[in-house]
């Protein structure tokens, strides 16, 4: 009766082993992220970008894949892309200021972009008034405030 009951157990386990799923983890995936990361550093972003988004294909819980698409999309001024892979970063993981901080220095190219496509509409410097003048002090803060921002990194 008792080796009956264990061999009851033992034969559970092992089936309670094989279909249990095995999730893909940073350690099953590392050889792979590892190639992503160096295609990163080495500045071939277009290669990274692809390896990057397999790696996601087969774990989308990838935390550190859609923080390295995020740094991807800025560094390629795809600010949507780089903004889209950042909030599923933090959807997986909300307390990292880095990302944050990222996203908001995204916004600030983005306005100071915009204002530098707008001021060849300006009229000349000779006919400034004071609302072109206050439209070229919030140019030159915001470029101020990613200077400051870049020397932070």
């Amino acid at each position: 009766m008792l080796r009956s009951s264990l061999i009851f157990f033992a034969s559970l386990l092992i089936m309670g082993c094989q279909t249990t799923p095995t999730k893909f983890g940073e350690l099953t995936l590392k050889p792979a992220i590892d190639h992503a990361t160096a295609a990163y550093q080495q500045g071939d972003l277009h290669l990274a970008e692809g390896l990057w988004r397999r790696l996601l294909e087969r774990d989308p819980s990838l935390l550190v894949g859609w923080c390295h698409l995020g740094h991807i999309g800025f560094r390629q001024h795809a600010y949507e892309a780089a903004l889209n892979a950042y909030q599923k970063c933090l959807r997986y993981q909300p307390r990292q200021p880095e990302v944050w901080h990222n996203m908001a220095i995204i916004k600030l190219r983005e306005a100071s972009e915009l204002l530098i496509q707008g001021s060849a509409y300006l009229p000349s410097e000779e006919a400034v008034s004071s609302n072109d003048s206050n439209y070229q002090q919030l140019l030159n803060a915001l470029m101020l405030l990613q200077r400051v921002s870049q020397a932070e990194q």
